[in-house]
């Protein structure tokens, strides 16, 4: 469902914590951490770049994504790590960053292909101890976040 709020602004909230509680999955929107403007993406046009120390460079479309690969469906829990920031800030000591009291968490569902399957199709091309040293980055140039010229993450290669 459509959030109603400045475009040009990160949407950042949380909901009711009875609201997160009423389910083990979290039925309706959950918290929205953003950190710039949210991108307004057209599925039948956007593309997933997958480059560099990989043998086979590609393009994919949402398309690809959905039907070029398995599809598996995992349940988690996904938290913001400013969960409970509040508590900390008026307990604890003053820390950096958005306010947030304890229901930036939610369990919910996502369904599309494993990483793991569309790296085996890049080939990606790290060996040895630089393997175990290695990171999968992730990024998004579309948009200017609010502490940087883009957003991006990375997680464990390995993993």
């Amino acid at each position: 469902m459509p959030h109603k709020h400045d475009d040009l602004e990160p949407l950042n909230r949380e909901p009711p914590v009875t609201e997160l509680i009423s389910s083990f999955l979290t039925r309706k929107d959950g918290y929205d951490r953003n950190h710039g403007p949210i991108p307004h993406i057209d599925a039948s046009k956007h593309r997933v770049r997958v480059e560099g120390a990989v043998a086979n460079p590609l393009d994919l479309s949402v398309s690809q994504l959905r039907h070029d690969y398995p599809q598996h469906t995992v349940t988690c829990v996904l938290q913001c790590a400013g969960n409970r920031r509040h508590t900390m800030r008026t307990l604890l000591k003053e820390v950096s960053g958005l306010d947030w009291f304890d229901a930036a968490v939610m369990n919910c569902k996502w369904s599309g292909p494993r990483l793991k399957d569309v790296l085996a199709r890049v080939g990606v091309e790290v060996e040895g101890e630089e393997r175990t040293k290695a990171h999968v980055a992730f990024e998004c140039r579309q948009q200017i976040c609010q502490d940087d010229e883009w957003y991006g993450g990375s997680i464990g290669l390995e993993r």
